[in-house]
């Protein structure tokens, strides 16, 4: 035997196994790491040190000793709370005029909310066509009809997705097959995993939400996600290697207007992009060949489905079971809900300027405080 001929071939083994280890490292490298008893707290935007149920966290950030100036609780004078679950108007001015003045008891008299009152003359709402189409009281609501079977996603698909994503630095005109069919999987996908997204990475842009803010947030996500979604199931239908998704873009587009009242327009529009990343993850994640989360919790998931559910053990690995109450493609979205949801940004803004006003400012008089927060019962010890 020609010992030249064993070394190339040795030569060549060993190449095909660095470039195997090279592979299963950028496999590894995106795969979202087990959970652990700390996956459900936040960190402090003011401290490494305090970790924070995400229910918790706009309150504890208000308070924080480590805040330039702790605060009280100065959610009673806020709205939107209460407007989550009680919208009674798809007029965005219906909402902004209850901004305009408060009434408090002990207060002497009504408490001007000056920027309120512009904001009431010159806010205005324009929902597109391709997102009426979504809300379930239009007269051009279309029910998008959910996919029978979803073909499995491989671990090699899994990983040319994510190098698709990371590769985004603006809102794509152009979605791969392979993203297409991780987006039809979004629909199908437990919305709690999209959800938290928002509460736990708002700070990255520079505001702590509330769990009531981050639910009118989600559902505007969801008006845009469901659009997305229902583009991509008719284009998954193309042979192209690209398809071009002029509606996804215009969706994320106008989504991105919505949020940059809280968060400006650069930083509002790398959250939308960010958030359209993670959901695209989850989505793969769900039609997952070979699932990445810990099984254990997926057991105990599972149990919480509604007794309507197929058993798991008559599922195939090649259709993942839908959540019938928690999904996106089932969720119920109305125009007043849209209306009161960006009357909840424009809110939530106002209040943003005052809690930073008051951080950032010189040492106020208690009367600059009784001003900035008109609050029942408001006392704030002054060094």
């Amino acid at each position: 035997m020609n010992p030249s001929s064993n070394s190339a071939g040795l030569s060549s083994t060993l190449s095909s196994l660095k470039n195997l280890i090279a592979l299963s490292n950028d496999v590894l490298s995106v795969t979202p790491s087990p959970p652990t008893l700390n996956t459900n707290l936040i960190q402090c935007p003011f401290s490494p040190h305090h970790l924070i149920p995400p229910h918790a966290l706009f309150l504890h950030h208000l308070r924080c000793p480590s805040s330039p100036r702790p605060l009280p609780d100065l959610t009673h004078s806020l709205t939107y709370p209460q407007t989550l679950h009680n919208s009674p108007s798809d007029q965005l001015s219906f909402y902004l005029h209850s901004l305009s003045n408060f009434f408090y008891r002990d207060c002497p008299a009504v408490v001007s909310f000056s920027p309120a009152d512009a904001l009431t003359r010159t806010a205005t709402l324009t929902l597109p066509a391709f997102l009426s189409l979504e809300c379930a009281d239009t007269d051009t609501h279309s029910n998008l009809i959910p996919l029978s079977h979803h073909a499995p996603i491989l671990p090699s698909h899994y990983f040319s997705i994510a190098r698709e994503l990371q590769a985004w630095n603006d809102f794509p005109t152009t979605f791969s097959n392979s993203v297409l069919r991780a987006i039809s999987g979004l629909g199908i996908a437990n919305e709690h995993h999209l959800m938290d997204w928002i509460i736990a990475n708002s700070p990255r842009y520079g505001v702590v939400v509330d769990t009531a803010m981050q639910q009118h947030m989600f559902l505007l996500c969801c008006l845009c996600l469901k659009s997305i979604i229902r583009e991509a199931s008719v284009s998954t239908e193309s042979q192209n290697a690209h398809v071009i998704c002029p509606v996804s873009n215009q969706a994320l587009t106008w989504l991105a207007y919505q949020v940059s009242i809280l968060y400006g327009a650069a930083n509002g529009k790398g959250f939308v992009l960010n958030f359209l990343k993670h959901c695209i993850t989850v989505g793969a994640s769900v039609l997952l060949l070979f699932p990445l989360e810990d099984q254990g919790a997926s057991k105990h998931e599972s149990k919480n489905l509604d007794k309507e559910s197929v058993d798991m053990k008559d599922v195939k690995p090649a259709a993942p079971v839908a959540e019938k109450k928690n999904s996106i493609l089932n969720r119920k979205i109305f125009v007043s809900q849209v209306a009161a949801a960006v009357a909840a940004l424009h809110e939530r803004s106002l209040f943003e300027q005052k809690i930073k006003g008051f951080w950032f400012s010189q040492q106020p008089s208690n009367y600059q405080l009784y001003v900035l927060f008109p609050l029942h019962n408001l006392s704030i010890s002054l060094s």
